[in-house]
Order: C-alpha cells, then sequence, then structure tokens
C-alpha cells in the first residue's frame, strides 16, 4: 500500500525508481492469488523459485539528495531487468531518509 497523499501527487509522466535490495524465492498466497499465476516467465508457480527480488520505491528528494522509502514489495527479475532506462541499471550511492 502507498500513502494516498503521495499518490495524489504523481502524474501520468512521473519516472519511478526502484532499487533492488535482495533476491525473493516467490509469491505467497496473500500476495498473489492462488488462481492469478498470469504465467510472466515461462514456469509454473509452482516450478517458479527465486525468480523475483524485494524492491524499495523510493522518492528522491533533490534539494537534499535524500531518498524515502515509499513503498516496499516483490517483483519479477525479469521485469525489473526490462523496464530499465535504455541506459541500463546504474549503481548509486543513496541515503534513506
Amino acid at each position: 500500500m502507498l500513502d494516498k497523499f503521495w499518490v495524489s501527487k504523481q502524474t501520468p509522466d512521473t519516472t519511478y525508481e526502484f532499487i533492488a535490495i535482495s533476491e525473493a524465492k516467490q509469491f505467497d498466497d496473500t500476495e498473489y492469488g492462488v488462481d492469478d499465476w498470469a504465467n510472466y516467465i515461462p514456469l509454473e508457480r509452482q516450478e517458479s523459485s527465486w525468480d523475483l527480488y524485494y524492491v524499495l520505491l523510493i522518492d528522491r528528494d533533490c534539494n537534499t539528495g535524500i531518498s524515502y522509502r515509499m513503498g516496499l514489495g516483490k517483483v519479477f527479475r525479469d521485469a525489473f531487468e526490462n523496464s530499465c532506462k535504455p541506459g541500463g541499471k546504474e549503481w548509486r550511492e543513496f541515503i534513506l531518509g
């Protein structure tokens, strides 16, 4: 769940920034319903393990350089890899506030 006030300030042109913080084993039933598997990857749900990352959605304050965690979630590794800017992923130091 995201903060409603923060979400209300976003526009259709907003670019979101995610940080992969660790590998994740799988979605559980509360995160991904039993019948909702969409085959994003070419595996059946029970065959899929360690195909995810835990990610932070961050919002960076350009004035201070401090990044704020706006959400925590899991995403498929392939989705994370395919969503990077044309220049690719980048390593960056940041401060979470």
